[in-house]
């Protein structure tokens, strides 16, 4: 049973029933935020590493899953958002993220169809949210993808491929809408 007597030094504040499962291979940072309700995990051997100044809200499950998991400084996840890293998460520095999103760094196969889909196994693939990034609500991230530097995926956003650095992404798939141009100091579509 993880012993929060242990992490007070730390200036980690933890809601409500936060759970911590394989707690030995759980990394955590100064000034932890954990909501309400919420599961940190580092099921499956995977190591997950906190930065300092994160903040997870209420209801979210944050997962090794076998995998490793690297959280920046100053990363903010909103309410009942789910993370799991049988594939490697990184979320570098100052990420915000919105409530109710996925981020799975894994897939179930499903090529053979002579088997049912849960006897398949999985695939996994690293997923990569880089530095200053903004996710909208609901969105969903899948294996395999990296967002890029500040930029923003918009609301219910389902990202299947890579999003460039300073662009935004809406939409099922998500697409580019705006980039940054550099040139003209403004957004272009």
């Amino acid at each position: 049973m993880f012993n929060k007597l242990k992490y007070f030094h730390k200036h980690i504040k933890l809601g409500k029933n936060v759970k911590f499962e394989n707690d030995k291979h759980i990394i955590m940072g100064t000034n932890l935020f954990v909501g309400d309700f919420s599961v940190l995990s580092g099921f499956g051997g995977g190591n997950l590493e906190l930065g300092k100044n994160v903040r997870i809200h209420s209801f979210c499950k944050v997962a090794t899953c076998g995998g490793n998991m690297f959280i920046g400084d100053n990363v903010q996840i909103g309410d009942h958002c789910t993370i799991t890293a049988q594939g490697d998460v990184t979320i570098e520095s100052d990420v915000l993220m919105a409530d109710k999103i996925n981020i799975i760094a894994n897939q179930h196969s499903f090529h053979d169809i002579t088997k049912p889909i849960m006897d398949q196994g999985c695939t996994s693939k690293k997923i990569l949210i880089k530095k200053g990034a903004w996710i909208g609500i609901n969105a969903t991230i899948l294996s395999g993808v990296t967002i890029g530097q500040n930029s923003v995926v918009g609301a219910n956003a389902v990202v299947t491929k890579d999003v460039p650095d300073f662009s935004v992404v809406v939409g099922v798939p998500a697409h580019v809408v705006n980039k940054y141009d550099f040139q003209s100091g403004n957004w272009i579509s």
